[in-house]
């Protein structure tokens, strides 16, 4: 078997799920939209519309990858998904930051008032 029919057989998975891909993208980026609508949420917007962004090269990475055997793409739509979970991680251990910082002092102003 040559590297081009092991790389569209690899592939195959994320072929399969570029709806999916394509789908969160748009929410993603919809989601954005709506946050840029916000006082405050003008300032972050860009981080939803961002990973809408990730998600479509993935998908496109990835149908590329599919029907020509490119191992570049292929590594190129596994690169944007390393990516996407990598902001998505990096963004939810703000938030427990965040939500143990409120939940500490939340409890100190209770304990103290």
């Amino acid at each position: 078997m040559d590297e081009q029919a092991v790389v569209k057989e690899i592939s195959v998975p994320m072929y399969q799920a570029k709806g999916w891909l394509q789908f969160l993208a748009v929410m993603e980026i919809l989601g954005g939209i709506m946050v840029a609508f916000t006082i405050i949420g003008i300032i972050f917007a860009w981080l939803p519309i961002w990973q809408g962004v990730i998600l479509f090269k993935a998908a496109s990475s990835a149908e590329a990858a599919a029907i020509t055997g490119d191992k570049t793409q292929l590594v190129i739509s596994l690169r944007q998904i390393k990516l996407f979970f990598m902001i998505n991680g990096v963004v939810m251990l703000i938030g427990v930051g965040f939500s143990l910082l409120a939940f500490f002092f939340g409890g100190m102003l209770a304990f103290m008032g």
